[in-house]
């Protein structure tokens, strides 16, 4: 398997790595996955950015 954004073979922990949100599977080595949340992190603190919000909203069922 390997990282979806830089291509590398992932190690067999990094291909195992599950969000406990949604209970998928990163799919990211880990350098990929820290820079990931580290952007994350910032952008929230800016308040440019409330990725809890953002996902919440991803996942609710749209309104008929």
């Amino acid at each position: 398997m390997r990282c979806r954004a830089c291509n590398v073979e992932l190690s067999d922990y990094e291909a195992t790595l599950k969000d406990t949100q949604s209970d998928g599977y990163f799919d990211l080595c880990l350098e990929c996955l820290t820079a990931t949340r580290q952007a994350v992190f910032d952008s929230e603190l800016k308040g440019d950015y409330n990725v809890t919000k953002e996902f919440q909203s991803s996942t609710e069922e749209p309104e008929e």
